[in-house]
């Protein structure tokens, strides 16, 4: 009898055992830490109440409503005990990231150039269980810009021609007509002009959304065709802008017409682009330092034009 108990206990006291690993696991609390980090820099500490072989660091920005990748690097880095830091650096930002002791994760930034919030989405994984935590650094509010320089004493050229039909005529009559063209004063190509900076990273991403002018650089017989400063502003932007002093058609094409013929008109058109290289100073709102971004204004100069007609019976 005494044995049966004890076999019968001894069932019990392992059912429970087994009851108590099941229910019972501890779950991962995390000490009070600072979520938001200012876009000038800081650091916050995420310490939990147990042992983490594994911490998992999802970093991000969102740009425009989506989700952005901060550097051309990874965006998930895990951290070990055999591998506890991970660095998250370019001229925008600087994030370290570390797994301090078997429980702690540190993050220190410090700056976020980005007008862009970084998110960290963080995984603190126990042996049974994982916490998920987050941390945001706070957006750069814009860096304001300086006056922009152009190395006029040293650029670049380069040919362009373009050919584009520019209007094909029916005369279906028995008799020649006259059929216009092109009319005096219609722009034939306008010139165009863009930024291209060494680092579109930096420029697309320090300024945020202030738009701004800067002062422009002219190429015309007034400078004898070699590039000088000019008295108008242009946009600072990446993307191509129409400049003064389009390619107008200087008289009013007109071509006689055979009866029944279709003429078809074909303009060709020569210039030249032109590189300017500049530095625009980017100024930091808070301290004024300075990040100087470099790279070629190119502008896109139709110079003549030259209109053919081709006829061909119907």
């Amino acid at each position: 009898m005494k044995a049966t108990i004890g076999i019968i206990l001894g069932t019990i006291a392992a059912s429970l055992a087994g009851c108590n690993h099941e229910v019972f696991v501890p779950q991962i609390e995390v000490a009070p830490y600072s979520a938001y980090l200012p876009w000038t820099g800081g650091n916050t500490e995420l310490t939990a109440n147990q042992s983490l072989p594994e911490i998992q660091v999802v970093a991000f920005r969102r740009s425009n409503g989506h989700a952005a990748s901060i550097t051309e690097e990874t965006t998930r880095h895990r951290l070990t005990d055999d591998y506890p830091t991970a660095t998250i650096s370019n001229e925008l930002c600087n994030i370290k990231l570390t797994k301090t002791g078997s429980r702690s994760l540190s993050i220190q930034a410090d700056y976020n150039y980005f007008t862009d919030t970084i998110f960290f989405n963080i995984d603190l994984i126990g042996e049974f269980e994982t916490a998920k935590r987050g941390v945001a650094m706070m957006p750069s509010p814009g860096f304001d810009h300086g006056d922009i320089e152009y190395t006029l004493s040293s650029w670049l050229s380069e040919d362009i021609a373009a050919f584009k039909t520019i209007k094909k005529l029916t005369n279906m009559s028995d008799v020649s007509t006259d059929l216009t063209v092109m009319k005096a004063g219609e722009v034939i190509m306008t010139s165009t002009a863009e930024f291209v900076p060494w680092n579109k990273l930096v420029s697309d991403n320090i300024f945020g959304n202030k738009q701004f002018k800067v002062r422009g650089v002219k190429c015309d017989a007034s400078t004898w065709w070699m590039p000088a400063l000019a008295t108008d502003s242009v946009l600072y932007t990446t993307a191509e802008q129409e400049l003064p002093g389009p390619l107008i058609c200087n008289e009013d094409v007109v071509v006689t017409v055979p009866p029944r013929s279709t003429i078809s008109s074909t303009i060709s058109i020569t210039g030249e682009i032109y590189g300017v290289s500049y530095t625009l100073p980017a100024i930091n709102p808070i301290d004024g330092s300075k990040i100087s971004i470099d790279g070629l204004y190119k502008m896109h100069i139709p110079r003549k034009y030259e209109i053919r007609t081709e006829i061909k019976d119907l």
